[in-house]
């Protein structure tokens, strides 16, 4: 997979006889849910490889990294509008609530993905603290 940190290039104007490219940098758009014991992330990557999808969970952060890669078609001659993206992307989501980064779970369909963070359970725990009596000599 490309490295999401280093921009690509696309095409910015054209004017004959000069093409101008600029730095590509993108982000998907977010949907984020909290229905019951969950953190619910959905994120748009039309055209998006998921074999290229990098996704990091830790307790309250997830990373998404990817590339999207949309060939031209062969023979092109003339570009007449080109607003698709098509290079790496990186996104941090900060979350407000711990997760349970073991039970984690994504899926991808149709352009989207969903990644599935449960809630980390806290469960208390007991500490026995032993009691001496006297001081030390």
């Amino acid at each position: 997979m490309s490295d999401p940190q280093k921009p690509g290039l696309h095409v910015f104007t054209i004017r004959y006889p000069y093409v101008t490219f600029e730095q590509c940098s993108w982000q998907p758009a977010l949907n984020i849910y909290e229905p019951g014991q969950a953190v619910i992330i959905v994120a748009e990557l039309a055209g998006v490889d998921p074999r290229e999808l990098q996704i990091d969970v830790e307790a309250n952060l997830v990373r998404i990294a990817g590339m999207r890669q949309i060939t031209p078609p062969p023979g092109l001659q003339r570009i007449e509008r080109m607003e698709i993206p098509s290079c790496p992307f990186r996104v941090e989501i900060p979350l407000r609530v711990v997760i349970d980064t073991e039970q984690a779970e994504s899926r991808y369909q149709h352009g989207l993905l969903e990644v599935v963070l449960p809630f980390a359970r806290r469960t208390p725990q007991r500490v026995v603290i032993s009691v001496t009596e006297g001081g030390q000599e």
